[in-house]
């Protein structure tokens, strides 16, 4: 989180509490199955850096789409495993990506923030 509060927000977001500077997930029903999905979603790890090389060359070369398209997907698999939706929060960089993943949310149904 430091990283990106540095380099892309120059250090304005700040920690609402205590409790959310050091809270982890806790899925609530069992472990995916999908070994990346369990990596991605592992309460242990507080940043994910996800490669989409290889996603993208079986994909229409729409950075966008693809981003936004996964982004969804754990999205409803945190919920799937017991995440509420008001505890998700998605972090974009470019407004372009917010756009889209607040569509894309819309579509599935999901009521999340994005920020």
């Amino acid at each position: 989180m430091r990283f990106s509060n540095e380099i892309i927000y120059g250090n304005r977001m700040t920690c609402a509490n205590e409790g959310v500077k050091t809270g982890q997930i806790q899925l609530h029903s069992k472990q995916p199955t999908i070994q990346w999905v369990a990596d991605v979603l592992d309460p242990s790890r507080n940043v994910v850096f996800l490669d989409l090389g290889r996603v993208s060359a079986l994909h229409d070369d729409d950075s966008e789409n693809l981003n936004c398209s996964l982004t969804c997907f754990l999205a409803r698999m945190l919920k799937y495993h017991g995440i509420k939706e008001e505890e998700i929060g998605i972090i974009t960089p470019l407004r372009s990506d917010r756009s889209a993943v607040d569509t894309s949310l819309k579509v599935f149904l999901l009521n999340l923030w994005s920020i």
